[in-house]
């Protein structure tokens, strides 16, 4: 295999990163050389030895995870892979990021502090694999991530041969397929090269292998990033409010916003190429779009020669007219990246020329563009990785990742123009156009953060600004919560959420974007009507204002589709809408991909031919949906991978913890998620219509529900694995017992080990500190109760108030205020706030057996036998049993807030001889109006029969079971307790309406 000399450019930051610098880093210290007078940033080998320094002291006590000192690293100075090739050499890491000197070559050498890393922060320790990645290439070092007790951790690492360095070049067997010669010989989650490239296990293997394998685009540089959000990383773990991070991050991010952008443009400019070159698959109405296109941009390209480029003759006057000219080109050109991006192929046709070609000739020469563009893809992909383009110099990725990483201050940007500034040189005319033609492709539907960056590239930074204020203006007005219509052309709560598309639109039209975010607000004060916007922008002008509903895909609900409307109501809905005449005529499908790894994504609208906008703007909440799901699998995978770092990385089925822990009950309810995840997605199939939207908010109900519950519970097991975790908790513990606030743990009969608690800081106050039990301890839980004024130590984990006040404070602002409301509205009952309620339009009748009927009878006969009749109320209770429509409660604690024990013997006149059985237990949706006083052995009897009652798909009645059921969504809910016993239960939808259930 080839190897390059080692040292050579890698394409990272600019010279004037000076790395004296990194003193203002903050906690994102990086190691690398600057030569004076070098073009790029040179790479170093990291120190053999760590320099001494002083340890990080642990962060003050927090709401969250306090304590939260992680770990010391488990991967110092090790070998992690194996560069094969014609002599094998080591991949071996060094030191975690922001830990070693940093030196650089500006004479004489100096030496920054070893230790540069602000008080309570680990050098290091990263959220995110994303964010400990982005570390490490701002550092312009090799590197390596490794999840170690719930962190990731980022370390420097070297593969260098005394001929080779560790690039991408050279451990690719071939440059235009992804697989490499290295091998990985630990857990390595990602080996970062020297110039930024990411590589994974699955990539390895032999040459004579890869010789004969297919080039694989989902494993390509760049690739899958461009819809997640490729700067994510570097804004979590990154301070770039700081010049000298900022300065040395922004070439890391720029190369990875351009190598996203053209992955995900290679996919649709393959799909692309297959479509021209197969025999009638490209539609009339694409055609038409073509060619109007092309029309249109001949026009501007028109209006833009004919303005004078003469310089101003230095009078007033004369300067005047420059400067009018000036304003008038400008608009123009921002004019024509809008109007381009309705059909990103023409990116490379002189617009004049295409116009006057016929359709069949049109449709070749883009054929033919489209080969030469994934030529140039995969040349410009290998050629920024090696240094040889230099992306200071295109300005549509420059802007882009401004957009991208959220730089808005003034000062901020200045910096990064000093960059560009001093990074100017000559490039190909082919590379500009090929990122206008990606990011046109990029910009057309994404939204969000990602959206805003990609219209940057596509549009320049004054319309990803406009984008930005203007979705910061409806955020800030709370826009989303008005009830809105499509049918009345209104923006849906979820579009509100997203305004980039219109601002786009109406630029195309207009030009001026300062004018579009006026307008937009005035379609704000207007409650979403967009022709309010309409009226403002077209200022009388009829045509204007038909070109304008146009591009805003404004039309009536019933109106069919037309070529016309088809861009206005793709950017509208969020994806590419493609007519299919061999669907139905109203039929409408979303299709969606999953990947290997459980990665959800949209790949289009299709529709038939007599499709209504009405019907496909209800099609957009789909769309929608979709994208959201798919945002929270992601962070459950993290969360499982975060728990199996935290367990020693078991085999499968093992669980390493305690039984009876916190721990254990957590690692076993985390790992079945990604099951229950597969087994519910299963049902979604690959083409989504209306009668799947449903579906899809159950399952982001039932995700952000599985998120919030474990997630709290991991970070504190990840925070009591960190290094100096049980020294700081006990000194705090120490301190909270000397200020008398809580009762000592020596020396109280019901604390048996004292060192398997701590007190931590309680942030609502009351207690001041919550007794909190080690996650892997099995002692039982304990907690503080009220003691006259002060506070003793009580069996039990919080008391049931302070659990509820709890699980209320982890709810969103909406849930909170529905459930404040429902307080309230029932001030003469008890409102508790419940885990999860789901209903499953189901009675008890329909799963019993006429056999299990006959033992309920006969089990309840005995336990009643004191009752005149037994066999006769045993056979009422069952008849009641069997009527009740099943509804599965999660955390039934707070439904025994009601004291059923007092209210029984008060009604019957008599103490309870044995246990109160809820004839419908609480956890199927019971309430306290049936009890049954039976012996410990008759109630066992009934336990074992309902809990063992199958109800479908290998789930059963017991709790243990239909709690956990994939095919059950959960909601956050509430009981209202009533003074006779009766339990009226209910679930909040996610704008805090209480429904009441069954």
């Amino acid at each position: 295999m080839p190897r390059t000399p080692t040292g050579a450019p890698a394409g990272g930051a600019p010279p004037q990163a000076l790395l004296s610098l990194q003193a203002l880093a903050g906690n994102h210290a990086v190691t690398g050389l600057v030569e004076a007078g070098a073009p790029t940033l040179q790479r170093q080998q990291v120190p053999a030895a760590p320099p001494t320094a002083p340890p990080a002291a642990p962060p003050a006590a927090g709401a969250g995870t306090p304590f939260a000192a992680p770990a010391e690293p488990q991967h110092r100075f090790a070998r992690i892979a194996t560069w094969t090739g014609w002599t094998d050499s080591a991949v071996t890491t060094h030191d975690v990021v922001g830990a070693v000197p940093i030196a650089h070559h500006v004479t004489p050498i100096d030496a920054v502090p070893a230790s540069i890393t602000p008080v309570g922060w680990t050098p290091g320790q990263y959220e995110s694999l994303a964010a400990a990645t982005a570390a490490i290439k701002s550092a312009g070092t090799a590197g390596a991530v490794f999840l170690e007790n719930g962190r990731y951790v980022a370390y420097h690492a070297s593969g260098e041969t005394l001929l080779s360095a560790f690039t991408l070049a050279n451990v690719l067997w071939f440059p235009e397929k992804p697989w490499t010669a290295v091998r990985f010989d630990t857990d390595a989650q990602v080996i970062v090269t020297e110039d930024g490239a990411e590589l994974r296990p699955t990539q390895f293997t032999t040459k004579d292998d890869a010789k004969t394998r297919m080039a694989d685009q989902a494993l390509m540089p760049g690739a899958g990033t461009a819809s997640t959000d490729p700067f994510a990383g570097y804004k979590q773990g990154l301070d770039l409010t700081k010049p000298a991070v900022l300065e040395l991050a922004f070439g890391a991010a720029m190369r990875d916003n351009a190598l996203a952008v053209l992955a995900s443009a290679r996919v649709r400019v393959q799909r692309d190429v297959d479509r021209r070159f197969a025999s009638g698959t490209v539609s009339q109405a694409e055609i038409q779009t073509m060619r109007s296109t092309a029309e249109y941009l001949a026009g501007i390209d028109a209006e833009i020669a004919a303005i004078p480029k003469t310089l101003p003759s230095g009078t007033q006057e004369s300067y005047a007219e420059f400067q009018a000219n000036h304003a008038r080109f400008q608009a123009l050109q921002a004019r024509r990246r809008v109007v381009l991006a309705r059909y990103p192929a023409l990116a490379r046709v002189d617009a004049t020329a295409f116009a006057r070609l016929s359709p069949e000739e049109q449709n070749a020469q883009l054929g033919a563009d489209a080969l030469q563009v994934l030529e140039d893809i995969d040349t410009t992909r290998n050629n920024i990785h090696d240094g040889s383009v230099n992306l200071w110099k295109i300005r549509s990725v420059v802007d882009s990742t401004i957009a991208g990483l959220g730089i808005s201050d003034p000062e901020a940007r200045k910096q990064v123009e000093n960059l560009v500034a001093a990074n100017q040189t000559s490039i190909a005319e082919t590379v500009l156009t090929l990122f206008t033609l990606a990011f046109g492709i990029g910009a057309a539907f994404a939204t969000g953060p990602v959206g805003v960056a990609l219209a940057a590239g596509a549009f320049g930074l004054g319309v990803a600004d406009a984008i930005s204020q203007t979705e910061a203006f409806f955020a800030e007005h709370a826009a989303s919560n008005t009830d809105l219509d499509p049918a009345q052309s209104l923006l849906s709560p979820e579009e509100a959420r997203s305004w980039g598309w219109l601002v786009v639109a109406w630029v195309g039209v207009v030009a001026d974007a300062a004018q579009v975010v006026t307008a937009l607000k005035a379609v704000k004060a207007a409650n979403g009507t967009l022709e309010v916007g309409v009226t403002a922008l077209a200022k009388g002008d009829q045509r204007l204002a038909t070109d304008l509903r146009r591009a805003a895909g404004i039309a009536d609900a019933g109106e069919v589709l037309t070529e016309a409307l088809r861009p206005g109501l793709s950017r509208r809905v969020g994806t590419t809408i493609e007519v299919n005449a061999s669907l139905a005529p109203r039929e409408i499908r979303v299709d969606i991909l999953v990947d290997d790894a459980g990665r959800v994504s949209v790949q289009g609208m299709v529709v038939g031919a007599e499709a209504t906008v009405g019907e496909i703007l209800a099609h957009g909440q789909v769309v929608t949906m979709v994208r959201r799901y798919d945002g929270l699998v992601g962070k459950i995978r993290e969360l499982v991978d975060k728990v199996r770092s935290l367990a020693g990385f078991p085999a499968p089925g093992v669980n390493p913890f305690k039984a009876g822990s916190q721990a254990y009950e957590s690692f076993f309810e985390v790992m079945k998620l990604p099951d229950i995840i597969a087994a519910r997605r299963a049902a979604l199939g690959r083409a989504l219509g209306t009668a799947e939207e449903d579906v899809l908010r159950r399952e982001v109900r039932f995700l952000e529900s599985e998120l919030v519950e474990h997630s709290a519970a991991v970070e504190r097991m990840a925070a009591e694995k960190g290094s100096g975790f049980v020294a700081a908790a006990g000194e705090e513990t120490r301190n909270a017992i000397r200020s008398g606030a809580v009762p000592p743990l020596e020396g109280n009969a019901l604390v048996k080990d004292p060192s398997a608690y701590y007190y931590r800081r309680n942030p609502a106050g009351d207690p001041p500190f919550l007794l909190t039990r080690f996650a892997d301890s099995k002692e039982p839980a304990l907690t503080l109760v009220r003691e006259g004024s002060g506070w003793k130590i009580a069996t039990g984990a919080l008391s049931r108030r302070e659990e509820g006040a709890a699980l209320v404070a982890s709810w969103s602002d909406d849930l909170k205020r529905g459930f404040a409301a429902l307080v309230g509205r029932f001030a003469d009952a008890t409102v508790v706030p419940l885990r999860g309620v789901a209903t499953t339009r189901r009675r008890l009748q329909e799963v019993v057996t006429g056999a299990q009927q006959y033992e309920l009878r006969q089990i309840l006969a005995e336990a009643l036998r004191t009752h005149p009749d037994p066999l006769v109320e045993a056979t009422q209770s069952v008849d009641a049993l069997l009527a009740h429509e099943i509804v599965v409660v999660r955390g039934t604690d707070q439904l025994r807030a009601y004291n059923y024990r007092l209210a029984f013997e008060t009604a019957s006149g008599a103490p309870a001889s044995g246990d109160l059985h809820h004839l419908i237990p609480l956890y199927l949706g019971g309430d306290h109006r049936r009890l049954v006083d039976i012996e410990p052995l008759l109630h066992d009897r009934l336990h074992t029969l309902i809990e063992g009652i199958p109800i479908g798909d290998g789930v059963t009645l017991a709790p243990s079971s239909i709690q956990n059921s994939a095919a059950l969504t959960f909601d956050y809910g509430a009981g209202i307790l009533s003074s006779n016993g009766r339990v009226q239960l209910g679930r909040f939808a996610a704008d805090g309406t209480f429904v009441p259930v069954p």
